[in-house]
């Protein structure tokens, strides 16, 4: 494996590389071309949100588990209406992040998590980064989020990513930001799915848009705005082809 389909986004962010972006075509129709874009809008859904308090472990661990619950039924359904695969996600919690899992370091962000596309399963570590202020969109993006690699793993998006091939650092930097992006932009479509939730509004949506920040791995903030818009304008993966749009959309 090249590199394990991993999100582990915090309140700590690195510098961004300052090389300039390159344009690097991806000649792989698994990723160019995947199904997934053939698939229409996700259905519409209910989906109800369960209370969080303030740095409260054990309410964020019950609001994972029943959004979960809803994204497993949303993808699930669409998923096998499409034929494709459709297999539940594993969710696991942990006080602290053991230092290497899925065949990679795991890091020592204060919250986190990791998908592992061998075992189908995320992990998550929750600390006051994500559970200071849990009345934001954060910790939801995250689950869907982590919902978009397994989506990438079922329609073998990430068995064509971890093949491809790339020439020098940019070129695969490149690469880990449009299978990251492509993510986000799962996540936005899976939220338009089930808009609006219940005591949200727009107001939600401009302050989740404001928390994102640039990152060498996830990509600009920009880009990452970007691409939740585009899945959430329609609530299609078909507009989450990152892997056909140009460098700058994806830098």
């Amino acid at each position: 494996m090249r590199l394990p389909a991993i999100a582990a986004l915090s309140c700590v962010f690195v510098l961004a590389f300052t090389s300039p972006a390159a344009a690097y075509p991806i000649n792989e129709p698994e990723l160019t071309g995947n199904a997934l874009y053939s698939y229409g809008p996700l259905p519409e859904s209910d989906c109800a949100e369960k209370p969080v308090d303030p740095n409260n472990v054990s309410a964020a661990k019950n609001y994972l588990r029943g959004l979960f619950s809803c994204l497993d039924s949303t993808w699930g359904q669409y998923l096998a209406a499409n034929g494709a695969e459709s297999d539940p996600i594993k969710v696991v919690f942990v006080k602290k992040m053991p230092r290497k899992w899925c065949g990679s370091a795991t890091g020592s962000a204060n919250s986190s998590y990791r998908y592992c596309d061998e075992t189908k399963t995320v992990m998550f570590k929750l600390g006051s980064s994500w559970l200071d202020y849990p009345e934001d969109l954060w910790l939801f993006h995250m689950a869907a989020t982590a919902y978009g690699f397994h989506v990438q793993n079922l329609v073998g998006i990430t068995h064509a990513y971890d093949r491809a091939p790339y020439k020098g650092k940019a070129e695969l930097n490149e690469q880990i930001r449009r299978h990251s992006l492509q993510s986000d932009c799962l996540s936005g479509a899976f939220l338009k799915s089930i808009w609006p939730l219940k005591g949200r509004d727009s107001g939600d949506l401009a302050e989740l848009y404001d928390l994102f920040e640039s990152d060498p791995e996830y990509g600009k903030a920009r880009s990452q705005r970007y691409w939740v818009r585009e899945g959430f304008a329609n609530a299609d993966p078909g507009d989450c082809n990152t892997w056909s749009a140009s460098s700058t959309k994806v830098a």
